[in-house]
């Protein structure tokens, strides 16, 4: 999977919690620290190309530190990178396995395919 870098731009809240929002995206995330935020802002863009690929878009190009809108900018606390495993295209396989697997799988899973994928990622790993 190839590995892209995202801006995000970080603002502290009154509360002195962080907040960030992704010049590329629509949407924000938070955490009680600028590294608790660029973790779920990978994952939340993570998610969101995920869904594109799904949905047969492509992930857009990150957009330059220097081209971020002075709007987005104005009062930053900083402006970091978020890194972002893009997936690959997806095909549709069929597999078959016992009943009582797929209940487990679905019992802690919410999405079967992700599952199976992750897991398989993670035993490819560590062989």
């Amino acid at each position: 999977m190839p590995t892209r870098l995202y801006p995000i731009v970080i603002h502290r809240g009154d509360d002195g919690a962080f907040g960030a929002v992704f010049p590329d995206f629509p949407g924000f995330t938070n955490g009680a620290t600028i590294e608790e935020v660029v973790t779920r802002a990978s994952e939340a863009l993570e998610a969101a190309f995920e869904a594109m690929l799904e949905d047969g878009e492509d992930a857009p190009a990150p957009t330059l530190a220097a081209e971020i809108e002075p709007d987005m900018r104005a009062g930053a606390e900083c402006i970091a990178f978020a890194p972002v495993s893009l997936p690959g295209r997806s095909r549709r396989i069929s597999v078959t396995l016992p009943e009582d697997l797929l209940e487990r799988i679905d019992a802690v899973a919410g999405n079967r395919s992700r599952f199976l994928a992750e897991a398989a990622s993670a035993a490819l790993r560590s062989a």
